[in-house]
């Protein structure tokens, strides 16, 4: 697939202009997996499907970003965004948002499922100048992105690791049909979010490295090893002991355990040799419990959803049947911010720690 666009003369569609988005919420669960059926569509661009690129030639696509004959990149779903020149005003999901400004690179504006002046993924980084294009999953202000002359969308995909990645919805949008009405304002960008950890957070860096970051800085290369180190420090606290740990969601009164193979990091904690608890289903990425299903499982250390939409722990350490489990008991329980943490190798580093120094102080329950 390949997006091409000339950046003189561009024509925003009047259906854009005039397009209000339904007031239609989906739990954030549901709008990870998001993968329905439909095509990449953009009215004023000049659109050719072809077979995906091969690693060549997305190795030239990228050499070809800081070149001469305009800017280009090939995202994970196969699609190609060629345009003049590269590209300033960018809009970004807010989990692939706080990857950029990790990179030094600022969007003009970012959407999510929470409001960005009060998301974790952005403290301590300067975000005034950076608008909002809406706080509710699958509620993205189309004007806004239009009034800020948005000449790239980033985000990441977060689609059944068996489907097609081509027709993936990349994450913010609820459908392909949605997805398409914003490609007519600018071209998307996704980077697969649901694969390895160090392909994943590889792929944001050429995103980056295309979009102005400089990967050969000090701030890079320390970033790189600090990640290498954690990953180092993770390694060494699972072979202490033998812990199960479970990974979990928790919105509404559904507690989604997650599935370790669907995750980048968690599938990486197991390559580290975590034993992270597998749910006894074929679906992709998590198991729904109800409360009443709570003790399903028994782990020894429980890392938990911590995401400002996610709900609060206290309300699920207030129910019996989790409240009573061995490794609430015990305290041995963590934050885990896998589902938001942004594709930055120092992100990365932080949680990588974060879990080395729960599982070393954890001990078997069983």
């Amino acid at each position: 697939m390949k997006w091409s666009r000339r950046s003189a003369g561009r024509v925003v569609p009047a259906l854009a202009l005039a397009l209000l988005l339904s007031a239609c919420s989906s739990s954030p669960p549901d709008a990870d997996s998001a993968a329905d059926e439909g095509q990449d569509v953009g009215s004023d661009a000049e659109e050719d499907v072809e077979e995906p690129e091969d690693a060549a030639e997305d190795d030239d696509a990228q050499e070809d970003a800081a070149g001469t004959d305009g800017w280009s990149f090939t995202d994970d779903r196969g699609v190609t965004v060629t345009l003049d020149e590269a590209p300033t005003s960018i809009a970004a999901y807010a989990e692939a948002g706080g990857a950029l400004i990790r990179y030094g690179i600022t969007p003009v504006g970012m959407f999510g499922a929470s409001p960005i002046e009060s998301d974790p993924l952005f403290e301590g980084y300067d975000i005034t100048s950076v608008e909002s294009f809406g706080a509710t999953y699958g509620e993205v202000e189309i004007e806004k992105m239009i009034a800020a002359d948005v000449d790239l969308i980033v985000s990441t995909i977060f689609a059944d690791p068996a489907s097609d990645l081509s027709q993936a919805v990349v994450r913010g949008f609820n459908d392909l049909e949605q997805q398409a009405q914003f490609e007519d304002v600018a071209p998307i960008v996704g980077i697969n979010a649901a694969t390895d950890a160090r392909t994943a957070l590889e792929r944001m860096a050429d995103l980056a490295e295309a979009l102005g970051a400089d990967l050969e800085s000090e701030e890079f290369t320390t970033d790189r090893a600090e990640f290498d180190e954690a990953s180092e420090e993770l390694e060494a606290a699972a072979a202490e002991e033998s812990l199960t740990v479970m990974a979990i969601s928790v919105f509404g009164e559904q507690i989604y355990v997650a599935q370790p193979s669907d995750y980048a990091d968690l599938s990486y904690y197991q390559e580290l040799g975590v034993d992270v608890l597998e749910p006894d289903t074929d679906d992709a990425f998590w198991e729904a419990l109800s409360y009443e299903q709570a003790d399903k499982y028994h782990a020894d250390v429980i890392i938990y959803d911590d995401r400002p939409f996610a709900s609060p722990i206290d309300e699920l350490l207030a129910v019996p049947t989790f409240g009573g489990l061995p490794a609430v008991e015990a305290e041995q329980l963590g934050p885990w911010r896998g589902p938001a943490t942004p594709l930055h190798f120092g992100a990365y580093a932080e949680n990588l720690r974060m879990h080395a120094e729960l599982f070393s102080a954890a001990q078997p329950l069983s």
